[in-house]
């Protein structure tokens, strides 16, 4: 019977070694051939282990003391290949270890060194730390691990929220665009101007940035019942509310709900109005330490104020003074012109002329009165005072104001 390998050594006596010449004892040669049957017995026997180089042996199932080959081989560098799967137990391998199918239901496959699964080298399976592994140098991501790159189908986070703003950086980066869906895909409304809004293209189309004219109509939530009635806030939660107040459509008028015309509250304290409001006070003083010197029978300005484009009601009050008791004045003259020293021409308010023999060496006052003055652009107004008299001199001083009525 062939043997594979192995040594067997018969035992010592006139059978072995046999000597020429010399008598065999049948004992003898009955304990070789017990011992060879033992030896025998106790060896295995080949069932074809095949022509493959480094093929792994197996024994056979149906007789234990067979030996038969395999698929799976060892090369001299200690590599498996070939292997199937794996029932139970464990591999442990300093080398790579190479295989259609490693699992294990009770342990497991251990290596030190790398796996190639289903080929010699295109699918290699490496450690890369606790936990880690990669695939031909590639990680392999898990649950708890690394996050998974936006480039590899992740978000690069791990909470919703900067996943969301991660994504959507993607789209924009850009402070103040605005993310919107167009025909087929999200994307980004570039940043408008200063002042533009949001406005809608309608259903299939793409919002956009538009200026705001300042014309048009604005619809209401619901009807106020009276047309060009004034909206005021509410004050409760409702937002707007109607008023009894009505603004006229071209004149811009007001007018009260019912008839009657609107009451206008007035300032309740001692302050002034502004520049530019109705209740607007402009005023120039002389006082006498400052009169100005007159000229017989010659009209000269007293002084003087500047009123802006608007509707004024003006006066004033001139005051006389003679330089001696014996200055005798038989005419004097004062009002409100918007010509420098010049006296109205024709009847018009703010306007006085006495022509009579005054008392020598008095004082005269005179109120102008009040003229209307409607402006369209800045003008200057003036007091102007006129006296005719002899012996000495005379001089004039006084006040000059202006309400401004709308």
């Amino acid at each position: 019977m062939s043997r594979s390998s192995g040594t067997y050594t018969a035992p010592a006596n006139s059978w072995n070694p046999a000597v020429e010449g010399t008598p065999v004892d049948e004992t003898d040669w009955n304990a070789v051939l017990d011992d060879l049957e033992a030896a025998l017995s106790e060896s295995v026997y080949t069932g074809g282990l095949g022509a493959t180089d480094n093929r792994l042996v197996r024994t056979d199932g149906t007789d234990t003391k067979k030996a038969q080959g395999s698929a799976v081989t060892v090369d001299d560098s200690g590599n498996m290949s070939g292997v199937g799967t794996l029932a139970s137990g464990a591999i442990t391998s300093t080398g790579a270890v190479v295989g259609t199918s490693l699992s294990a239901s009770t342990s497991g496959v251990t290596t030190t060194g790398t796996i190639e699964l289903g080929h010699a080298s295109d699918t290699t399976i490496a450690r890369s730390g606790a936990g880690d592994i990669t695939i031909e140098g590639n990680a392999v991501y898990r649950a708890g691990g690394t996050d998974v790159a936006i480039a590899d189908g992740g978000t690069g986070a791990s909470t919703a929220a900067a996943a969301a703003r991660a994504l959507l950086e993607g789209l924009s980066s850009t402070q103040g665009q605005i993310l919107y869906r167009d025909g087929s895909q999200w994307t980004a409304l570039g940043v408008g101007s200063a002042g533009q809004v949001l406005q809608t293209g309608g259903a299939a189309a793409n919002p956009s940035w538009a200026s705001v004219a300042g014309t048009g109509d604005v619809t209401a939530a619901s009807s106020f019942g009276t047309d060009n009635v004034l909206v005021r806030a509410d004050g409760t939660g409702k937002g707007v509310q109607a008023s009894p107040v009505l603004v006229a459509d071209t004149t811009g008028s007001l007018s009260r709900s019912g008839g009657g015309g609107v009451p206008i509250e007035g300032t309740n304290t001692n302050d002034s109005a502004s520049a530019g409001y109705v209740g607007e006070y402009i005023s120039s003083t002389v006082a006498v330490g400052s009169a100005v010197s007159l000229t017989t029978s010659t009209a000269a300005n007293v002084t003087s104020i500047s009123l802006t484009a608007g509707d004024w009601d003006v006066e004033g009050i001139v005051c006389f003074e003679p330089t001696g008791a014996s200055t005798e004045t038989t005419a004097v003259a004062g009002a409100i012109s918007t010509t420098s020293a010049t006296l109205p021409t024709s009847i018009v308010g703010g306007y006085f002329l006495s022509q009579i023999t005054f008392r020598t060496g008095v004082n005269l006052f005179f109120p102008t009165g009040a003229r209307r003055i409607s402006l369209s652009g800045t003008t200057t107004v003036y007091l102007v005072a006129l006296a005719t008299f002899t012996v000495s001199t005379r001089s004039a001083y006084g006040h000059i104001g202006a309400r401004r009525v709308r």
